[in-house]
């Protein structure tokens, strides 16, 4: 996961509690998850909280899931 493997770098004591951590990524995943426009505005939270030195990749949609919106070639 993205998230997580950003978290081990800005914030390692966040993911050290598996059960835990799970728990907050449920969250996280459920109020930022599964829109670009969603993890962006988490992208630039969490460049708020822990600076710019590393960011956040948001992955643009899915080409399967623009095609279906009629946004494909």
């Amino acid at each position: 996961h993205r998230l997580e493997s950003y978290y081990s770098l800005v914030a390692p004591a966040a993911i050290a509690d598996a059960e835990k951590w799970k728990r907050n990524f449920e969250t996280i995943h459920a109020k930022y998850g599964g829109t670009v426009e969603g993890e962006t505005r988490l992208a630039t939270k969490l460049a708020k909280k822990y600076g710019e030195r590393v960011r956040l990749l948001v992955a643009p949609p899915h080409r399967s899931t623009v095609a279906r919106r009629g946004g494909g070639r």
